[in-house]
């Protein structure tokens, strides 16, 4: 249960921040968590760069999650061990689109999973 209740609070600020958004329509951006959880069950990956942030370091072939934000005209992949518990993980930026890195500036969620698989590659 304890569990349960940051994630739908995360699950929720997620959601807030999407209404928000034009270039990431609300019933597509329910479909980004997806690539987060299936089932309530995290997703685990395996990183295939290194990735930093600061002095923090997730080096390429670890076990990570992901977390996918959205903002009015970006998208933004965070990679985190998959060892650390959500809420005590520190994670590093792996992925920064903008609305005009997409062909012809619109959201498309295949091009996403393309630029989603150079980072990670799923294990399940």
């Amino acid at each position: 249960m304890k569990k349960i209740i940051p994630l739908l609070f995360i699950s929720a600020l997620f959601l807030f921040a999407v209404s928000c958004s034009t270039f990431v329509k609300e019933n597509e951006a329910e479909k980004l968590i997806k690539f987060e959880k299936t089932d309530d069950q995290f997703i685990d990956y395996l990183l295939l760069n290194d990735v930093k942030t600061g002095d923090h370091l997730i080096k390429k072939g670890e076990k990570v999650r992901i977390i996918i934000t959205v903002g009015g005209d970006w998208i933004k992949v965070y990679v985190y061990r998959a060892d650390e518990e959500l809420l005590l993980s520190r994670r590093n930026l792996a992925l920064y689109l903008f609305e005009d890195d997409f062909p012809d500036k619109k959201y498309s969620p295949d091009f996403l999973r393309e630029k989603i698989y150079e980072v990670v590659k799923p294990l399940q």
